[in-house]
């Protein structure tokens, strides 16, 4: 860092030294480590911070991604488990298609409370005050209620029979005030979190609604349907936009005839994602709330187990990755800018299955594949001011800056040096300039790598 003032007489100086954030070879990426939980890993999540992760499937295991040995396991003695995690990594919830619901904390293997049921999905507000679970019904219906928890109780605060078969896609806001479903027996459904009445209750004509995602302001709902056979029109083969509280959907697109298995939405609703075994699409939202199509990617995404994600977006949308379904099994990362991946990991056996997540800022990724966790991280190069001419100038002198920066998985494609009084002053490694103006200067120096991530100014 360095701070100077520029005067009729004399200046002083501030250097700042960023690092540097980028992602890694375009060809392909190796993951930071990989763990085997020598049976089916059918779900993983990771904080927004990256710092931790969890797995579940015949068991559930809880890891800090500085290693891949996990905290702390837990035998569920059913295979099937789904889990999800705070941001902050504290609060950790399950369910399985043949377990219970639990809540976890990080601090032990030891479940804070335990429901006896089953279901194939499960959320916990961003908060860790609320859980929402798609569960098996206690009454004769044989159909799965959507059940509402605090996190202080394992007796819900409400519950709703959905008679529309299994909850198979269910989304929470970050406080947990709005709530959406997607359930096999082709229904939509939307809640908000103080009333078990349905603010929208959706038949789509008896078709599979296996995917949804509502933004982080609650105002914009994602859903992906896909047709049952033999009935209803092919249009529900598609992604639908809906605004919250509206039975009515904005807009709708199709989606090469494939089931929408997985859809992401990013915090204020105006970026989202779809995947099919057929192709990527990501969306932008226009000032008349209707869809645009931003860019196709022909790869696909491999279909996960039951509500397991398969597509993710960080929290901006910046990011993307996916499951791959073709040009290799494995994951891809993308930039909301481009339909090129910015790298893959591939090379893995045809396996039917697959998991994904990503951290808030697009740094960290957890993904399963057969009965393996990989972790993978975008290192953080280092940008570094190397030298200044001169601590002390007069106003209208030349003063020259001198840069560089390296990264251990990627290259650098740009530079910017800035002024907290002229503001942006050169793109390159070294300059020269004469034309500060008067004053006190907080001088910094960032770099942005070649897929598209600028560092954090330190």
């Amino acid at each position: 860092m360095v701070n100077f003032s520029v005067g009729r007489s004399a200046l002083a100086l501030v250097l700042f030294v960023a690092c540097l954030g980028l992602m890694g070879d375009a060809a392909g990426k190796d993951p930071e480590w990989t763990y085997d939980n020598d049976t089916d890993v059918d779900d993983v999540d990771i904080s927004d911070d990256g710092k931790y992760l969890v797995s579940s499937g015949d068991g559930i295991y809880f890891f800090e991604t500085a290693n891949n040995t996990p905290d702390w396991t837990y035998d569920t003695d059913y295979e099937s488990s789904f889990a999800d995690i705070t941001p902050n990594g504290y609060h950790v919830a399950t369910l399985g298609g043949g377990d219970d619901l639990r809540l976890f904390n990080r601090d032990s293997n030891s479940p804070n409370w335990t429901v006896s049921t089953s279901g194939y999905a499960v959320a916990i507000s961003d908060d860790g005050n609320y859980i929402v679970s798609g569960q098996s019904s206690s009454t004769s219906t044989g159909y799965d209620v959507v059940a509402l928890y605090a996190t202080n109780s394992s007796t819900p605060i409400w519950t709703y029979d959905t008679n529309a078969g299994s909850i198979i896609a269910l989304d929470i806001t970050p406080n947990a005030s709005k709530i959406v479903v997607g359930t096999g027996g082709g229904y939509y459904f939307e809640f908000n979190r103080n009333s078990s009445t349905p603010v929208v209750s959706l038949n789509a004509d008896g078709n599979s609604v296996q995917s949804v995602a509502i933004s982080d302001n609650g105002e914009y709902i994602v859903a992906g349907m896909q047709q049952s056979s033999g009935n209803g029109p092919s249009q529900w083969n598609r992604i639908y936009l809906f605004k919250s509280g509206n039975e009515d959907y904005l807009d709708y697109t199709g989606s090469s005839g494939q089931a929408v298995r997985a859809v992401a939405i990013n915090s204020n609703g105006s970026l989202f994602a779809s995947c099919t075994r057929a192709s990527l699409e990501l969306f932008s939202k226009n000032s008349d709330d209707e869809m645009v199509e931003e860019w196709t990617n022909g790869g696909g995404c491999r279909p996960g187990q039951d509500s397991a994600q398969t597509v993710a977006m960080s929290r901006g949308g910046d990011y993307i990755v996916t499951t791959s379904d073709s040009g290799g099994y494995g994951l891809n990362f993308f930039s909301k800018d481009s339909s090129t991946p910015l790298w893959s990991g591939t090379g893995f056996d045809n396996y039917p299955g697959a998991s994904i997540s990503i951290s808030s800022n697009g740094q960290h990724i957890a993904f399963s594949w057969d009965d393996e966790v990989y972790y993978y991280k975008n290192h953080l190069p280092v940008a570094t001011i190397n030298n200044v001419s001169s601590s002390n100038i007069v106003f209208g002198d030349s003063i020259t800056f001198n840069g560089s920066a390296t990264d251990s998985d990627g290259s650098v494609s740009k530079y910017e040096w800035s002024s907290s009084i002229d503001g942006i002053l050169s793109n390159q490694t070294s300059f020269s300039t004469s034309s500060l103006s008067s004053g006190t200067h907080l001088i910094k120096f960032r770099a942005q790598d070649n897929h598209t991530f600028w560092s954090e100014y330190t």
